[in-house]
């Protein structure tokens, strides 16, 4: 009698760069010093200006490196960086973030899990320019194994994972078009939405990275118009488009959450833009309250953030951490 073998699932990393040399070398010490090594580790320099060069020079023959034609909006580049990848699955690591030896390992163990998965997810540290542990996330609001809907019931309020800790199912990367180039910050949780309807979210809990955080300027005020329309886009296109590829869909439930989401990011910007710099905001709302069927007219919040007033409730303290941490972990990635 023969057994059928069973063949390896083959895992691709690619690291998106530019103008992070300070960081560089640590990233792909740690991505070449993993319990099971993946398939190929591919670096993307993206025309950067620092000593970025120099480094990958140091590790030619243990990872390969690829460059655009020209520079390209983050975005481009993500995709750019995966289209030159030959496995099966692929994550993306920043090359300013660490793997931790278990990263491969972690992330194969998820593939594993389920027949059906197209996204695997693992915890994370956060860590500052120094290297020091700030927090850990285990994700434990999710589910070890999600399935469709509820992929996308998950997503709808916000990014349920980071860039730093997770691997997409190449085939189901490409069904969707890959990372949405429309979005100039938050592509990442735009291709999560997208793929929610195609297959299960894996979760493992073991901390298998660590994201830096913390280590340039505060946030800008174009940035946070930047960050404003992505959700925007997030919640008036690709959430609707996950929606429209999904069957027993509760659109109750979506039209719930994203007018929610609107009113937390409505809270956040009169947290950080006085009345001065509101008006490229204002339209932006305007338009994205139109699209969700919000009627502004009569709500006392809007007329507060119309008139330049902070927004405060019980609850935005709260909410405020975790908002912050993840506006600026996008928005100190923009190349």
């Amino acid at each position: 009698m023969h057994l059928n073998k069973v063949t390896p699932v083959s895992l691709s990393i690619g690291v998106p760069a530019f103008n992070q040399g300070g960081y560089l070398r640590v990233t792909l010490d740690s991505l070449l010093s993993q319990t099971i090594a993946p398939l190929e580790i591919v670096v993307s320099d993206n025309h950067s200006t620092d000593e970025t060069d120099d480094i990958l020079r140091e590790y030619k023959g243990k990872v390969r490196v690829i460059k655009p034609e020209a520079h390209l909006d983050m975005m481009e580049h993500w995709n750019f960086v995966v289209s030159n990848l030959g496995g099966e699955w692929f994550s993306l690591l920043s090359s300013d973030d660490i793997a931790k030896p278990n990263y491969v390992e972690t992330l194969l163990s998820g593939i594993g899990r389920s027949s059906n998965a197209v996204l695997v997810r693992g915890g994370w540290e956060i860590i500052d320019s120094n290297g020091l542990v700030s927090d850990k996330r285990h994700l434990l609001s999710v589910k070890a194994i999600t399935t469709p809907p509820k992929t996308l019931y998950e997503q709808i309020g916000g990014s349920k994972m980071s860039f730093a800790a997770f691997a997409v199912r190449k085939s189901a990367w490409e069904n969707v078009g890959g990372f949405p180039e429309e979005c100039t910050l938050a592509g990442d949780w735009g291709l999560w939405l997208k793929l929610s309807p195609l297959g299960d979210f894996v979760r493992e809990m073991k901390i298998i990275s660590q994201y830096r955080d913390d280590y340039r300027p505060v946030l800008q005020k174009k940035r946070m118009v930047a960050w404003l329309k992505d959700e925007l886009i997030i919640s008036t296109e690709i959430i609707p488009g996950a929606a429209k590829k999904m069957h027993l869909v509760d659109r109750q439930q979506i039209d719930k959450a994203r007018k929610l989401r609107f009113f937390q990011c409505l809270k956040l910007v009169s947290q950080y833009l006085d009345a001065s710099d509101r008006d490229n905001t204002i339209l932006v709302f305007k338009t994205w309250a139109s699209e969700v069927g919000l009627s502004l007219s009569n709500n006392r919040n809007w007329k507060k953030f119309e008139a330049g007033k902070k927004i405060q409730d019980n609850n935005l303290l709260s909410y405020m951490k975790a908002k912050c941490r993840n506006i600026y972990s996008r928005l100190r990635r923009i190349e």
